[in-house]
């Protein structure tokens, strides 16, 4: 797991000039992200460059495009993993999109800094040049995760061809959610997924050959016995997922009650996954009606069922939510899934 944080931006310069530009682009995207400022001293660029590839979400170097296609060469690993990289040379005549253009946001955070600027932007990627939709895009304004995206490239060819011979076949597109404004030209929804190009769910219906998208809108409730081991936890945690097609992308949180705070094989879990962890009192969840209520539970935690009430409490915080999966009991571990609504648009 990579540790970069999502809002975070570095601008690299190298010199007075560099100086004076990085704090033209800080003031830019102040309001985007949280910017730091970083002077590469000789000698500095590839370890600096490593460093920062690991925590921040965009990079942005001052400086030649050479200059950064060195830097960054030997980081390079994938669209979904990489951070958006952007190329301002030191007169700011030209602001480049250099990786991660869609997916990880360069496109757009170019075109807020040539904005302001009044520097040329050069987008190079071909859904933009062709202007068609763009799925990559779509998936990180909306928070989606992404699998199987190395599709997108075969999705955005034949959108494109599409644009130029209307008889092709519109891109089909599966999801249970809504999805706001218009649908966008050369795509067209569809009810079945397995007639589908792209698949928007939560569920994964095993579409190997389709882009699946992901929202992040799955609340487990977690209830176990104290000390139980990391290894227990994510054995168990697999199984119930896949016995009820859930892709693990889609856990936004983990939900249990406050006696197991400070359970070590739940923490290490959540930790290791990057899953926020919350905890509620005993009389926070008392009052929550779960279907699987246990007399001998209550009278041991004081809760009727520890996976059902807190994973119902804590989804109750986003509108509209659901129990879609009851108590599990796997390996003496309790898990329960709630779904919350997610907003999405096209635009």
């Amino acid at each position: 797991m990579r540790d970069r944080n999502r809002d975070e931006a570095a601008i690299v310069y190298f010199s007075e000039r560099g100086k004076k530009l990085a704090k033209e682009i800080h003031r830019a995207i102040i309001e985007e992200c949280r910017v730091s400022d970083i002077r590469c001293q000789s000698g500095e660029l590839y370890k600096l460059t490593e460093d920062l590839w690991r925590e921040f979400k965009y990079i942005i170097f001052i400086s030649s495009t050479g200059i950064a296609v060195r830097a960054i060469s030997s980081q390079v690993s994938s669209k979904i993993e990489d951070p958006a990289v952007i190329v301002v040379d030191e007169m700011g005549k030209h602001t480049i999109s250099l990786l991660s253009g869609h997916y990880g946001g360069a496109n757009s955070l170019t075109s807020i800094i040539a904005d302001d600027l009044k520097s040329d932007p050069v987008i190079t990627t071909a859904t933009d040049l062709h202007d068609v939709f763009a799925f990559d895009s779509f998936a990180r304004i909306n928070r989606l995760s992404m699998v199987n995206h190395k599709i997108i490239k075969n999705i955005a060819r034949h959108m494109i061809d599409k644009k130029e011979n209307a008889r092709l076949d519109d891109i089909m597109v599966h999801t249970p959610y809504r999805i706001d404004g218009d649908v966008p030209s050369y795509v067209s929804l569809c009810d079945e997924p397995e007639d589908c190009d792209v698949l928007l769910d939560s569920k994964n219906h095993h579409r190997g050959d389709a882009l699946c998208l992901i929202p992040h809108n799955m609340i487990v409730g977690l209830g176990c016995r104290k000390d139980t081991s990391y290894e227990d936890i994510e054995d168990a945690f697999n199984i119930f997922l896949k016995s009820n097609d859930i892709f693990p992308q889609s856990v936004c949180s983990i939900a249990s009650i406050d006696l197991k705070k400070e359970e070590r094989g739940i923490l290490e879990f959540c930790k290791n996954h990057e899953i926020p962890f919350y905890t509620y009192g005993g009389v926070e969840l008392s009052e929550i009606e779960s279907p699987s209520d246990s007399d001998f539970v209550r009278k041991t935690t004081g809760v009727g069922c520890v996976c059902e009430a807190s994973a119902l409490h804590h989804a109750s915080k986003f509108k509209n939510c659901r129990l879609i999966a009851r108590k599990t009991v796997i390996n003496h571990i309790t898990f329960a899934l709630c779904e919350i609504d997610v907003d999405l648009h096209w635009n």
